[in-house]
């Protein structure tokens, strides 16, 4: 599998407790580098590797 990657911005979630997400908006762009193509290249096969499920976000 290969991965064609141009642009990546990672932002982060932070499960505070149950009820409680907090969203931590990345303010620039990663560099493509071998490290983020790794990264992103084992993001995808552990995530298509998943049954996937739906879920709702309220406001």
């Amino acid at each position: 599998m290969s991965l064609d990657i141009d642009q990546i911005a990672l932002h982060q979630l932070v499960k505070r407790d149950e009820q409680t997400l907090e969203l931590v908006l990345r303010d620039s762009l990663l560099d493509a580098t071998p490290a983020v193509d790794e990264m992103m290249a084992e993001l995808h096969r552990v995530y298509s590797a998943k049954n996937k499920a739906y879920g709702v976000f309220e406001e």
